[in-house]
């Protein structure tokens, strides 16, 4: 299996209003690609930064089916949550294969 792990940290005078979005928007699209399984995380933080941090997580069955994913989808994805919260998110990706 390999995970695909997005890990944002964003203001948080939009969390409640991008959790939703992520929940009724954002993952559905992700979801119904039928490429592979979506769960919001958020990250228990020990150090306040200013920000509140959730992990996206893509679980795919393959490396393959993970590039075939990133190669039709996520440039679409990016785009659309960039314009929806531009300027209000950091990002760190992470892929992670299991052992």
């Amino acid at each position: 299996m390999i995970l695909l792990n997005n890990t944002y940290s964003i203001e948080k005078t939009i969390e409640k209003e991008w959790v939703a979005w992520m929940k009724e928007k954002f993952i559905p699209i992700i979801n119904d690609t039928g490429l592979c399984n979506c769960l919001l995380l958020k990250v228990e933080q020990i150090y306040d930064e200013g920000g509140v941090s959730f992990a996206l997580q893509y679980s795919f069955n393959s490396k393959t089916q993970m590039e075939y994913f990133k190669d039709k989808f996520e440039s679409k994805l990016n785009l659309l949550h960039n314009a929806k919260f531009r300027n209000k998110f950091e990002l760190f990706v992470t892929v992670l294969e299991t052992v």
